[in-house]
């Protein structure tokens, strides 16, 4: 089931692309199932809707139905369908908005560093997709703590390889983190307080199968 949907909203990116168009906003919450006659099927459906005083409002819906699972309304492969939606993060490759609405976890290291929005973003953005697809878990979880990039960098340095010197060197902060060749020393956030040891966490490695880890490297790479 994960290797239709990434290949599907790998179509739906290409099919953007050919047209000038990059998604900007590319994440699994903004990835839809095609359901099947969901109307015939659904249970506990109400009567239709009334409103109190008895006035037509256009925004009500119809009718209401009691929470389920929509599992059983969704074709398995290989008739499943999935869509990419929610376009409005959207832009045109040769007009990129100065600062995109991607997610903090997946923000491509142009992006962190130098704020460069590239044409680039949504297959960096992909391909944190396609980790989180085939082991449940977010490749970089960034909370909105006002520490973003220095939470995100060195996840990016952890699970996947050392930046390049030249954009290693652009981020300020990274002095307060790793040494000159790169080798992370501490993990307190805003760096180490005078009289205060540094404090360096172990960090989890996402298991994947050896398939994904070279696609993941193929598609995660610093520009």
């Amino acid at each position: 089931m994960a290797k239709c949907i990434l290949k599907q909203s790998l179509q739906a990116l290409d099919f953007l692309h050919d047209n000038g168009i990059a998604h900007g906003d590319l994440h699994p919450e903004n990835i839809l199932f095609a359901l099947n006659e969901i109307d015939s099927k659904s249970k506990g459906r109400s009567d239709k809707t009334k409103t109190l005083d008895a006035k037509q409002d256009k925004w009500a819906p119809c009718y209401l139905c009691i929470p389920q699972s929509l599992a059983t309304f969704t074709s398995s492969w290989p008739r499943f369908q999935g869509q990419v939606f929610r376009h409005g993060g959207a832009y045109f490759l040769m007009s990129p908005p100065a600062r995109p609405v991607t997610p903090l976890g997946l923000r491509a290291p142009e992006l962190i560093l130098c704020g460069t929005v590239s044409k680039t973003l949504y297959i960096w953005a992909w391909g944190c997709v396609v980790s989180e697809l085939v082991t449940g878990e977010p490749l970089f979880c960034v909370p909105g703590d006002g520490f973003e990039d220095d939470e995100h960098l060195p996840g990016l340095i952890e699970q996947l390889s050392p930046l390049p010197d030249e954009s290693f060197q652009k981020r300020e902060s990274s002095s307060l983190y790793f040494t000159p060749d790169g080798r992370r020393f501490n993990s307190l956030l805003d760096g180490v307080a005078g009289g205060e040891e540094p404090l360096v966490l172990e960090q989890e490695t996402v298991d994947e199968r050896s398939k994904v880890k070279s696609l993941l490297r193929r598609v995660l790479q610093y520009d």
